[in-house]
C-alpha cells in the first residue's frame, strides 16, 4: 500500500513547462537586450560571434521570428545558460538554404560536464520546410550548446521543463511519513 501511494506522489511532481518562442521580440534584437529581456527567467545566451547572434525572420515563414548566428568553425555556435536546472530541452532548429548540414544539441550539467550529445549528420531541408527537433531528457542540466555545419544557425521554440521545487518539499514529507511509520511496526 505504501508503494503505491508513494507512486502517487510522485505522480504529483509537476513539471514547469516553458517555451521560448522569439515572435515577441524585434527583429534584430542584439544579444545585450535578449539577455535583459530574459533574465527574468535565469536564462542568458552567448555565442560565438556574439555580434551575429540577434532575432531574425524566419527564412521560409515571413510572419516567424528565429534566433540567428554565424557558426564557429569547431562548433559552439550558440550558448543557452540556466540559472535552475532542467531536465528536458526541446530545440527547432531552420536553416535558410535546402541542403544537408550537421546540427548538434549539446547539454552539460553545472560543473561544465557533457550530460548527452543529440546530433543529426544528415539534417535535409528543402525550401519552405518546417524545423527539425533534437531534443535531450536529462537530470541537472544547466547548459546547452547549439552548432550547425551550414554559414549559420538558425533556432526557434526551443523547450524546457523544470521541476516544480515545492513538489519535492511534498515527496521528502512524503518519505518521511513513510519512513517513520514503517519503524513503529
Amino acid at each position: 500500500m505504501k508503494i503505491f501511494l508513494l507512486l502517487f506522489l510522485l505522480f504529483l511532481l509537476p513539471l514547469f513547462s516553458e517555451t521560448i518562442t522569439f515572435d515577441t521580440f524585434a527583429t534584430g534584437t542584439n544579444l545585450s537586450q535578449l539577455n535583459t529581456a530574459m533574465a527574468g527567467q535565469g536564462i542568458s545566451f552567448d555565442a560565438y560571434q556574439s555580434s551575429s547572434l540577434q532575432v531574425a525572420t524566419d527564412p521560409n515563414n515571413a510572419s516567424n521570428k528565429v534566433l540567428f548566428a554565424y557558426t564557429h568553425p569547431s562548433g559552439a555556435d550558440i550558448l543557452l545558460n540556466f540559472a535552475n536546472p532542467v531536465n528536458f530541452i526541446n530545440v527547432q532548429f531552420v536553416n535558410n538554404t535546402a541542403g544537408t548540414y550537421t546540427v548538434v544539441l549539446r547539454a552539460y550539467d553545472h560543473t561544465g560536464t557533457a550530460i548527452d550529445i543529440q546530433s543529426t549528420p544528415y539534417l535535409t531541408y528543402a525550401s519552405g520546410t518546417e524545423p527539425q527537433s533534437l531534443q535531450i531528457t536529462a537530470s541537472n542540466i544547466r547548459a546547452i550548446q547549439l552548432e550547425s555545419s551550414s554559414g549559420g544557425i538558425y533556432v526557434d521554440n526551443i523547450q524546457y521543463l523544470v521541476p516544480e521545487p515545492f513538489s519535492w518539499l511534498l515527496l521528502m514529507i512524503g518519505f518521511c511519513f513513510f519512513r517513520k511509520n514503517g519503524s513503529r511496526k
